[in-house]
């Protein structure tokens, strides 16, 4: 059978899973949706510039790229400073990363020229492999964080639990009448105790009726294995008896001693206090399995004596009928 885990290591778990997986998901999700926000706000207002520059392109200061002088830029940077791959780039809107910056790129074509707006989004590039960085880091320090509280709340949450297991442990819930409901206050914990009440008050008057019936059964059964024992003894003792007799009434004995003796043992239980322990005595095992043997011994020989008693009188009576 597998060893399950101890209810304090689950709330340890729980602590260290919601602090390592449920802490860095929710920001990953709110920094994904601020930087895709950020993103498209950035996208839109190039292909607005856009629009404008391709409405009236005499109104903006457009610069030319030396390597396709037909492509006309509206740009905060200098066109020197721009990578020639923007030339390369099919109409619409794009996200242009090299290894010298990022930018947001609109471009569209007309039958006069070529336009593109270009914004830098470099800052924006770099805050999010920063975001990444932080992120990583975070979940180490929530990770740690959430072991120290796991360990700080879950021995703060359980201490009622426990102080109830050892109390239980020490209790005698059928000698105490509501006693571990008053210790603990009216909550999950405290509804435990009073189920553990009310199961000590059942388990309590069931014993009772337990021992009152052993205590009457008993004393209604020494008389009459008093009355068998000694008529099976006067049986013994006769020598008019004949020897199957005697060996029945020698059985008959021992089944009433074995008997008395259980009723002892029963009276013993019936008047055993609750609350105090029985003492242990040595008994010498080999008289025990002695008496035993010689019992059954003295059971399978009587057994045998009468079943051939039975059958030769069986077939006597069967041939007496034939004749």
């Amino acid at each position: 059978m597998s060893r399950r885990n101890s209810l304090r290591f689950r709330i340890l778990v729980s602590f260290v899973v919601a602090g390592a997986v449920l802490g860095p998901l929710v920001t990953t999700v709110m920094l994904w949706a601020t930087y895709t926000i950020e993103e498209r706000t950035a996208a839109q207002g190039a292909t607005g510039l856009l629009e404008d520059v391709l409405a009236t392109p005499h109104e903006y200061l457009l610069q030319r790229l030396s390597t396709d002088p037909d492509l006309y830029v509206l740009t905060r940077l200098r066109a020197s400073s721009l990578p020639p791959e923007l030339a390369r780039l099919p109409d619409g809107v794009h996200e242009l990363e090299t290894d010298s910056g990022a930018w947001m790129v609109a471009l569209a074509t007309t039958t006069s020229a070529r336009y593109a707006v270009v914004e830098d989004i470099t800052t924006l590039e770099q805050r999010e492999r920063v975001s990444v960085l932080v992120v990583v880091a975070g979940t180490s320090v929530a990770i740690y964080v959430s072991l120290w509280l796991g360990f700080s709340m879950s021995r703060r949450l359980l201490l009622p639990l426990t102080r109830l297991s050892q109390r239980v442990a020490t209790a005698n819930l059928a000698g105490e009448d509501g006693q571990l409901a008053r210790e603990f206050a009216d909550d999950e914990v405290g509804q435990l105790a009073a189920a553990l009440d009310r199961y000590g008050d059942r388990m309590s008057a069931a014993l009772r009726r337990e021992r009152e019936f052993s205590a009457d059964a008993s004393h209604e059964l020494r008389n009459p294995l008093s009355v068998i024992q000694n008529a099976a003894e006067l049986i013994e003792a006769d020598a008019a008896s004949s020897e199957r007799s005697r060996r029945a009434a020698a059985r008959v004995r021992l089944a009433a001693r074995r008997m008395s003796e259980t009723v002892s043992v029963l009276l013993t239980l019936a008047r055993e206090d609750l609350g105090s322990a029985m003492q242990a005595e040595a008994v010498p095992v080999a008289d025990c399995v002695e008496a035993l043997i010689e019992l059954r011994v003295t059971e399978q020989l009587f057994r045998i004596h009468f079943t051939a008693t039975t059958g030769r009188q069986l077939l006597f009576f069967r041939q007496g009928n034939h004749q």
